[in-house]
């Protein structure tokens, strides 16, 4: 049987109607609006997963993106200021004057009363001395004729050598009253009360601070009393009296060495602070030169590990991250080369499928793709072979991403060139499969669904290759019917295997009627619970809305597959084309 080869119709020989009119031409019978550019619809965004979801809008090439929004920080911006090792050096020479603050005043205040007890335990032994000599002197005493008593000054000496201070006076005199001095080693005008504050030794020795008057000179002293008894006598009493102003001098010269020591001390400390905070920080130091170099882009500059502690840790760790970053970046470079790539592949991909919808008087079309990732195996086409016969064709490539899209590109191309010189819907699918069998990726497979509809009669002729079956709602018993032709997928065998398992099938098509083509995509949508979206929904859909447009049922489907896959990922190619009959 010769071939019938299709060609596109001339004004010449287009066939007339019973009218005896010219029927509309192609160019009036399909007419097509083209969209304004690839339309990309403004997609809701799913709050957990981030993904965005394409409405149920068809016609439209779409891609899976996500779109993450980072807050950004406003980044201070550095300003110089004090360096570490001064700061370090200030802290150290802070605490080391606290601390030699607090240690000089704890020394003058024990060396004060160390002093003090040593002083007036010598007092208390020096005034007992006296006791003995005034016990001596009274026993030769005369109350009725006082006279000069003979005292000799040895035991004076003795005392002044034991004190360690002046002695401001030795005095025996009877208590009174009247008070009666029986012995003054000077001139004695008076003895006033002191204020200053003695430590207690525990004696029995009466210990005060008084201010005594000698040749009219007053001196603050030390007194010292103790009584003594005499048998027959009146009660008596010795005193001493002690220069505290040598006492002061002493305590004033241990005070000035203690705080001349401690500023030697401070000095020689801030000298080592500073030695010790340069040690320490130099590390330091050197790992942040280092990071002002790799922040100016040097990703090949490391740093050097020079301690064992948590500096060298973090020197090393700096390493590390510079190691990190210089990977990223060779990461992002190949990433931007690769997403330069895919964008080209996509744009190729968006011009390889169909940039007009057919507008056919009495026929409602409408297609709808939308691919799982940056670039889809997915594939649909109209286009007109006649001015009576469209082909119309919905093909899944086994693979996603680049290499699924080069064999959709390689199948469409066949498809074009094979089907206008083709007899029958099965000869162009028989075609497209011997040329595609030879030269597809080993692994790889095409399922096709494909149709050629003649326009003056509503029938339509199906072949199908190991694709999902086209549903055709009857308006007539408003039933869904299953047109499910048998056959392989393209590319596993060249030759009569495919030829003999290939079937064609002819419907009839009425008023009213519509079919949806689409891959598995659709039916095989999982929602977050891994439940398929199947065959039934879609049915229920397509029946749901008998006199729905094609753009319409789109809508439904989609939103329907939207709800069922919630937040869960896309894992497949979305693809429907359907029609009505008006």
């Amino acid at each position: 049987m010769a071939k019938k080869k299709r060609r596109a119709p001339s004004s010449a020989n287009i066939r007339r109607g019973p009218s005896g009119r010219r029927p509309a031409s192609s160019s009036a019978r399909m007419k097509a609006t083209r969209p304004s550019g690839p339309q990309r619809p403004t997609t809701p965004r799913s709050p957990a997963s981030g993904t965005r979801r394409t409405p149920p809008q068809g016609g439209s090439v779409s891609t899976t993106t996500r779109t993450v929004i980072m807050r950004q920080e406003p980044v201070r911006a550095y300003r110089p200021g004090l360096s570490l090792s001064v700061k370090f050096s200030f802290f150290i020479s802070f605490l080391l004057v606290l601390v030699s603050l607090s240690w000089g005043m704890a020394v003058v205040g024990i060396t004060r009363n160390a002093l003090y007890s040593q002083i007036l335990r010598q007092g208390v032994t020096a005034v007992r001395t006296l006791a003995v000599l005034g016990a001596e002197v009274l026993r030769d005493y005369n109350d009725e004729q006082p006279t000069a008593p003979n005292v000799s000054l040895a035991p004076l000496a003795y005392i002044n050598s034991k004190t360690q201070s002046d002695v401001l006076n030795a005095v025996v005199y009877y208590k009174g009253p009247p008070p009666t001095i029986v012995f003054s080693l000077r001139s004695l005008e008076g003895i006033g009360a002191g204020s200053e504050r003695l430590p207690d030794i525990g004696t029995d020795v009466d210990i005060q601070s008084k201010t005594a008057a000698i040749k009219n000179v007053k001196y603050p002293s030390i007194s010292f009393e103790t009584p003594i008894t005499l048998p027959g006598r009146r009660p008596a009493r010795a005193m001493l009296l002690l220069n505290s102003t040598t006492v002061k001098e002493q305590l004033n010269t241990i005070i000035k060495r203690v705080i001349l020591f401690g500023i030697v001390f401070v000095i020689f400390g801030i000298a080592l602070s500073f030695i010790l905070a340069n040690m320490v920080t130099h590390p330091i130091k050197q790992l942040a030169n280092d990071m002002v170099v790799v922040a100016k882009g040097n990703l090949d500059h490391f740093t050097r590990v020079m301690t064992g502690d948590e500096i060298g840790l973090l020197a090393s760790s700096f390493n590390q991250m510079v190691s990190s970053l210089r990977s990223a970046q060779l990461i992002e470079k190949e990433s931007e080369r690769l997403q330069s790539e895919l964008n080209a592949a996509r744009e190729i991909q968006a011009n390889l499928l169909p940039e007009k919808t057919p507008d056919i008087p009495g026929y409602d079309f409408r297609p709808y793709y939308h691919s799982a990732k940056e670039v889809g195996g997915d594939y649909y086409d109209i286009f007109a072979l006649d001015y009576d016969h469209i082909v119309i064709v919905v093909a899944d490539v086994s693979g996603k991403g680049i290499p699924g899209s080069m064999e959709m590109a390689r199948t469409r191309t066949i498809l074009h060139i094979v089907a206008p010189d083709s007899s029958s819907a099965s000869e162009a699918v028989i075609r497209t499969n011997a040329l595609l069998a030879k030269e597809i990726k080993r692994g790889m497979f095409v399922t096709l669904f494909l149709t050629i509809l003649e326009l003056s009669t509503r029938r339509m002729t199906c072949v199908s290759a190991g694709h999902n079956a086209m549903y055709v709602y009857r308006a007539a018993s408003r039933q869904v019917e299953a047109i499910n032709p048998n056959g392989i997928a393209l590319g596993f065998d060249p030759g009569p295997i495919f030829e003999r398992t290939l079937q064609e099938k002819l419907i009839q098509l009425e008023r009213g009627d519509r079919f949806v083509l689409y891959t598995d995509g659709v039916v095989e949508a999982m929602s977050p619970q891994h439940e398929e979206f199947g065959d039934d929904k879609l049915i229920n859909i397509i029946k749901s809305a008998p006199q729905a447009s094609s753009r319409d049922m789109v809508n439904m489907i989609i939103s329907s597959l939207t709800q069922h896959q919630a937040d869960a990922e896309q894992h497949d190619d979305i693809t429907i084309v359907t029609g009505r009959i008006l």
